[in-house]
């Protein structure tokens, strides 16, 4: 893998088009492949991934990132189209932003998620991918 490269004091490019892990491969047998990389934990919206996962079983959805003590995926992980990989290192995230169709931020309504801005919006926009959000008032 290539590394970053510093352009100037205060630009730095990263080949995220030239990183391709072997690890992440596109299952043959989805249409497509929908992706939440990041913490696992309360602020997820699991009903709404449980009903995507229901009516597009021909679309496979992964969930990349550590999961926080006390969630509950099993509900989620009982579907047969959707996928936890668990905490993924720094540098094979590009490799899996490669395989992924779509970004998705499937945050719950609560005070702490009106109040965000999330970071992970931009991270997918920033590796080309269309983003599926929940009406979050820092995305406006």
């Amino acid at each position: 893998m290539r590394r970053a490269r510093s352009i100037s004091r205060s630009t730095t490019t990263l080949p995220l088009a030239t990183c391709r892990p072997k690890r992440w491969r596109r299952r043959s047998n989805r249409s497509g492949t929908i992706g939440f990389l990041g913490q696992i934990d309360e602020r997820l919206e699991q009903l709404l991934i449980q009903r995507l996962a229901t009516e597009r079983p021909d679309v496979a959805i992964v969930l990349a990132g550590p999961v926080k003590a006390g969630t509950d995926l099993s509900s989620l992980l009982a579907l047969p189209n959707v996928y936890s990989t668990g905490k993924v290192p720094h540098a094979e995230l590009p490799g899996l932003y490669k395989v992924l169709d779509v970004g998705l931020v499937p945050y719950v309504q609560s005070d702490l998620t009106r109040a965000c801005n999330p970071l992970k919006a931009y991270e997918y926009l920033a590796a080309d991918l269309p983003v599926v959000a929940t009406a979050l008032a820092g995305l406006n």
